[in-house]
């Protein structure tokens, strides 16, 4: 969009594009740049895609600017059943039952009876 000031006029674009040279159109920011008029550079450490508009986003298991940080999985309570075990891995997470025990179909946690 454009405002109209006393004597001139200045344009903007949206996040996700930047003003061309003719500084009136816009065009959309090209890799690895995004934001504001393109103002940002994206690094997501080859655990994400750059988006023109939002920046890095992230694959599964990682979240940061730069997808560098390692989501704790074993911190929402969905991510095993109540019965099993959680770890967190790097990038993911294993559900896993206690010495002893086994999973089922259920993917729940029971005693090994001899």
């Amino acid at each position: 969009g454009c405002n109209n000031t006393e004597g001139k006029f200045d344009c903007y674009c949206y996040a996700g594009y930047r003003t061309d040279s003719d500084g009136v159109s816009c065009v959309g920011c090209e890799y690895p740049h995004y934001g504001t008029n393109c103002s940002q550079t994206c690094q997501c450490s080859g655990r994400g895609e750059c988006d023109a508009v939002k920046g890095c986003i992230c694959d599964q298991g990682w979240t940061g600017v730069s997808c560098n940080v390692d989501v704790d999985e074993c911190d929402q309570p969905e991510a095993c059943h109540e019965t099993q075990l959680c770890e967190n891995m790097y990038g993911s997470y294993i559900c896993s039952c206690p010495a002893g025990w086994q999973t089922n179909n259920d993917d729940k946690c029971v005693g090994m009876f001899l």
